[in-house]
Parts: C-alpha cells; structure tokens; sequence
C-alpha cells in the first residue's frame, strides 16, 4: 500500500512539473505581451521603465515566468493534492475539503481580480502624485519606476492578498461552524496561527506585519461578537416559542 501511495505521489508530482514547465515555456514564449499586462495600468503616466542593473534584464526574462507559473500552478497543485488523498476520505470529509477546494480556488480568482483590477489601479493614481511640476523653479520629482521592481510589487501583493483573503475566509467559516464559545475560549491559537502565517510570506517588515495581524485581529473580534449576537437572539426566539 505504501509503494502504491508513493508511485501516485511520484506520477502526480510529475504530472504538476510538466504543468509547470508547460506555463513556464508559454510565459517565456509570450514574454512581452504577459509583461504589458502586469505594467498596463502605468503605461498612461510613465512613458517608459528602466533598468539599474545589467542582471535585471536577465532576471526579468526568466526569473518572472519562473515566480508566475508557480502562481498560475497553484490551482492545479490543490486540485492534485485533493484527488491524492480523495481515496481515504469518508464521506463527511469528502464534502468539507471539496468545499476547501472550491473556496480555495474563489480565493484565487478573487485575489487575481482584485489586484489587477483595483489594487493596481488605485497604486497607480497614488503613484502619479508624486511626479510633480508646479515647483520646478524650487525642485521637480520624476517618477522613474523599475520594471522589475513593479513587476515583484505585484507578485508579492498578489501573495498578500491570497493570505489576507485565505485567513479572513478560515476564520469566518470556522467561527460560523464552531461557535463562538470555542472561538472565544481558544481564538489565542488563531493569533498564533496568523503571527506565523505572516511570518512565513509577509516580508519581514514590522509595520506591515503589524497592520496585517491587526486587521486580521480586529475581524476575529467582530465575529465572535456577531456570533455572541446571533446567538442570543436565537436563545431570545427560541424562548419566546416555548412561552
């Protein structure tokens, strides 16, 4: 049985590593046009990008398509690991990881949405701001923005967000599921479990960790005080009935 188990996890591993190097290839292929998609909301006010580094042009001919089809595999990845362990799932369990997976890949979706149609513009009107030109007889700024700086801006914010969105969509559900007297007795396992989820793909910046664990924190609370309210207006109708 072990031997049949790891003969599958090979065979599913290699079958995600030709998926990988297959979108790898394709975003290598069409680097130009996938490039002006990341960098299509600058283009309006700043006419060109530049480069500080003679390896960045490298970096950006490999090292991009390397970092994006990792994310582009990350749906591709879940949905293996889902039929891997699908054969020793019951039926409870069956119903709760598809309902992960489908969540899961919501995520996805809704983070890739959300970056590049409304993180990436709004980054990109505060950005404009700073090319100013009514005090030039004082000093100018010139926003001069490296491309493969830009381009790592949104593959961590893309990263962030997935996160941010995964945490706050965990907790809601297992704070519906479970209740809040188990979410307020134990929620310290979530301050832990978020401190090192952030720990491990935030950038290790205290003030972006900070408001992170914050916001998450803050949600956390608002749920069990709406659990604590639903709860007792059901206990109110409830008594009502029986009186």
């Amino acid at each position: 049985m072990f031997i049949f188990n790891l003969a599958e996890l090979k065979f599913r591993f290699c079958f995600f590593m030709v998926c990988f190097f297959f979108n790898f290839y394709i975003l290598i292929l069409f680097l130009d046009e996938f490039i002006f998609f990341l960098v299509r909301e600058f283009l309006g006010n700043i006419p060109y990008f530049i480069f500080t580094d003679i390896l960045e042009n490298l970096y950006l001919y490999y090292y991009v398509p390397f970092l994006f089809s990792l994310i582009i595999c990350i749906p591709f990845f879940l949905v293996q690991l889902f039929f891997f362990i699908l054969p020793g799932l019951v039926v409870n369990e069956f119903k709760v990881l598809s309902f992960y997976l489908l969540i899961c890949i919501f995520i996805y979706l809704f983070s890739f949405y959300f970056v590049f149609f409304i993180f990436l513009p709004f980054l990109n009107t505060f950005f404009s701001g700073f090319s100013w030109h009514t005090y030039e007889m004082f000093y100018s700024i010139n926003n001069e923005i490296k491309i493969l700086s830009l381009i790592f801006l949104i593959f961590y914010s893309f990263i962030c967000f997935f996160n941010f969105f995964s945490c706050v969509l965990f907790i809601f559900f297992y704070s519906i599921f479970v209740g809040y007297k188990f979410s307020y007795m134990h929620r310290r396992y979530f301050y832990i479990f978020v401190i090192c989820l952030v720990s491990f793909f935030l950038p290790p910046d205290f003030y972006n960790q900070f408001f992170f664990i914050f916001f998450i924190s803050i949600f956390l609370e608002i749920l069990i005080f709406l659990n604590l309210f639903l709860f007792f207006i059901i206990e109110g109708l409830n008594n009502i009935k029986v009186m």
